[in-house]
């Protein structure tokens, strides 16, 4: 009896032990998401391997460091938009149908061959992460896109570095064919999360400064020094030479002068005792 006992006393013991390893386990995977080729990957199995041969968008939002959930658009010619998406998460795949998503409203940048995803996306999080260590930026969680360069067939990972808040604090664009780094842009806010905005942009040279020491009326984020400042308006010749008169001009003046519009206008001129139109005009007798 006491064995019996006992036996069952170790059964619940290490069920009890199992049980929240196995949850961690499972909290775990969902920290971690699913990486991108993974995604595609279970849409062509449950839908065909000609499903995602032609993808127009992928976005995943909030992975730490992989999404939980995908949504995928891809061209399909039996679509009346030519476009369908489907949602990835859970280990499930779903086709959502027809994407209005672009057509008509916007036509999209273009497509990309699977065959041409050389970056997953656990790759894409290991360039953010070592970007935003070169720059001293913290974050919580990414959010990515993928999507075709314009006029071209390259795919491009556009991350966005999001922190606890949501606030996106960084996006970084690099080629998922060649993992060339694209563009960073980061915001800091260095006087806490209601200071003033410090953007640094890889593309606006004037913006890549390392502190906001900029006099007061100068944009954060820029070097006054490369400020173009407007030239200063030529003085007057009296203020320029006090005491002296300026120059006459030597521009004959209008038959017709325009009217003076200063409040104090100049008293008229005298009339010549030989205009008829006076009262001091000379009385000429008529023959």
């Amino acid at each position: 009896m006491k064995t019996k006992t006992h036996h069952t006393l170790v059964t619940i013991i290490l069920a009890a032990l199992l049980v929240p390893a196995t949850d961690a386990l499972s909290q775990d995977r969902r920290d971690r998401g699913v990486p991108a080729l993974t995604v595609l990957n279970r849409i062509a199995s449950k839908f065909g391997s000609q499903t995602a041969q032609k993808i127009v968008r992928m976005r995943g939002a909030y992975g730490q460091s992989q999404p939980a959930e995908w949504w995928v658009v891809v061209h399909d010619p039996a679509s009346p938009t030519l476009l369908r998406e489907f949602w990835i998460g859970d280990g499930r795949a779903n086709n959502e149908g027809p994407s209005d998503e672009f057509y008509p409203r916007q036509t999209p940048a273009g497509f990309v061959p699977i065959k041409n995803i050389k970056l997953d996306s656990v790759d894409a999080f290991e360039l953010l992460n070592r970007e935003a260590t070169k720059a001293k930026m913290g974050f919580d969680s990414v959010n990515y896109f993928l999507r075709c360069r314009e006029f071209s067939s390259e795919p491009v990972w556009t991350l966005q570095a999001v922190d606890e808040n949501r606030n996106i604090v960084g996006i970084v664009d690099m080629s998922a064919e060649t993992a060339k780094v694209l563009r960073t842009v980061w915001m800091y806010r260095d006087r806490g999360p209601r200071g003033p905005l410090r953007i640094i942009d890889s593309d606006l040279a004037g913006s890549l400064v390392t502190a906001p020491r900029n006099p007061p009326g100068t944009p954060l984020g820029v070097d006054e020094s490369t400020l173009v400042k407007p030239e200063e308006p030529p003085l007057d010749p009296l203020l320029r030479n006090p005491g002296t008169e300026p120059a006459t001009s030597t521009k004959p003046s209008d038959e017709n002068p325009r009217p003076d519009p200063s409040p104090n206008p100049p008293a008229p001129a005298p009339k010549k005792p030989s205009d008829p139109l006076t009262e001091e005009a000379e009385v000429v007798p008529l023959d």
